[in-house]
Order: C-alpha cells, then sequence, then structure tokens
C-alpha cells in the first residue's frame, strides 16, 4: 500500500477538522496554538488546508495572503506521517494558492529547534 499523499487529499480545512488538527498541534508543538486561534484564522479567511488519510486529518497548514505577500503561519504533520513528504505538499499547496492570488513573496518563519 502506498501511503504517499497525492493532489486529491489535500483539502481546505473546516472547523469540523478543528479538533483532530488541535490534536496533531499538541503532539508536535512545543507552544501549540489555541482551538480559538485556528477558529479565527478560518473566520478571517486565512488559507487552511489539511491532508486527509482514511477519513482522518494527518497535517494542516495556515497561511495568510495580503497583497503581494503570504506568510505561513502553522505547519503540523502527525507524527507517525512526517519524514514522507507530507508537509511538502501543503507547502506546494499554499504556493500555488499563493502564486494564484498574486503573491510575489512566501515568508515561514522557523524556530531553530524545527
Amino acid at each position: 500500500m502506498d501511503d504517499r499523499p497525492n493532489k486529491k487529499l489535500v483539502r481546505p480545512m473546516v472547523y469540523a477538522d478543528l479538533s483532530e488538527v488541535l490534536e496533531i498541534e499538541r503532539q508536535v508543538t512545543f507552544q501549540p496554538w489555541t482551538q480559538n486561534a485556528f477558529s479565527e484564522s478560518l473566520k478571517v479567511g486565512y488559507q487552511c488546508w489539511v491532508i486527509e488519510d482514511n477519513s482522518r486529518v494527518i497535517a494542516y497548514l495556515v497561511q495568510s495572503i495580503c497583497t503581494e505577500e503570504s506568510h505561513i503561519l502553522n505547519l503540523g504533520v502527525l507524527d507517525s506521517r512526517q519524514g514522507q513528504g507530507i508537509g511538502r505538499v501543503l507547502v506546494k499547496t499554499a504556493c500555488a494558492a499563493a502564486a494564484n492570488n498574486g503573491v510575489i513573496q512566501i515568508m515561514l518563519t522557523a524556530r531553530s529547534t524545527n
């Protein structure tokens, strides 16, 4: 069985995903976002993506897009699925969404511990 994600597994995040997203966030982040932070991201219209496998969210990405600039604000992949290119798929999705919105610069701030 091939566990690599493909394009059809990537979809926009919805409020119903938040419990699974928060579960991943708490597993993989030293200072996790709150449910309110994710809810507000959806509410204000940030680009929020998930990768779903067998009806389960295994990764997520949140990005803001403003005029010609985009920021990848949060990205997480389920511990057991890391190292399989899943994060790369989400970053490529974010880059494509940004390009479609006229963005010419994408930024990602990462901690040295990442």
